[in-house]
């Protein structure tokens, strides 16, 4: 005699079953899968980017889709087979599907729920919005010589494309008695760029403060040509 349902009084003859319940009861029965029904994401109010652990990435439906499965918990190998994302004032609201394994049959629950963007600024704009810069960049002749002054502003923009492009900002530029200053923030890039565009560099640090612990330094790189 087939197996009946005791939930819907489904029979076996047209439904496999899991356990002693047809699949839907089951999954409706059971607590397949935890998963908030509000998940709060910082996003940039700038930039648009959201945060996601400790990195700042693009918001889409493949990354907003990566975040909700951190999210998803079973004992059952849950996986995200389908996202649909409406736009609301604070967010998105959510619809997906999420497919389990259970006693060696597929399950498949649709669960919606809400996106809610918390509004924050990402490092990167604060810093560029707040004028921060840890390194200064001095074009400068060099000794007994006189440097063309356009071919200097043409090394400037050089520079300020290679700090770009490997992600600092340039702050200002500013023409000096002796050449031109370039207030950049990112140390690095700052450092990387200088010996693109000369072959020697002079290093310097100077000591501006203290920030958890850690001694705060502003770096001078002098070109010279």
């Amino acid at each position: 005699m087939a197996k009946r349902c005791p939930s819907c009084g489904e029979s076996e003859a047209g439904e496999k079953f899991i356990k002693n319940f047809c699949k839907y009861c089951f999954s409706k029965n059971f607590p397949l899968v935890e998963l908030p029904e509000v998940i709060e994401i910082s996003r940039c109010s700038v930039c648009g980017r959201i945060k996601v652990a400790h990195d700042w990435i693009d918001e889409n439906k493949e990354t907003l889709s990566g975040v909700i499965s951190t999210k998803l918990k079973s004992d059952y190998s849950p996986h995200l087979t389908s996202i649909s994302l409406r736009q609301q004032h604070t967010g998105f609201l959510t619809s997906i599907v999420i497919k389990l394994a259970v006693d060696g049959q597929v399950v498949e629950l649709q669960r919606t729920i809400l996106i809610k963007f918390i509004a924050t600024q990402c490092f990167d704009c604060s810093r560029e919005q707040g004028g921060y810069y840890d390194s200064i960049i001095q074009l400068r002749s060099a000794e007994d010589t006189v440097y063309p002054v356009e071919k200097m502003k043409a090394k400037l923009k050089k520079i300020e494309r290679l700090v770009g492009e490997r992600g600092g900002y340039v702050r200002k530029v500013e023409e000096v008695e002796t050449g031109f200053d370039m207030f950049v923030a990112g140390i690095t890039q700052a450092l990387q760029a200088s010996h693109d565009v000369c072959e020697k560099v002079k290093h310097t640090r100077k000591l501006i403060g203290r920030k958890n612990n850690k001694d705060l330094y502003r770096h001078t790189f002098c070109l010279r040509f």
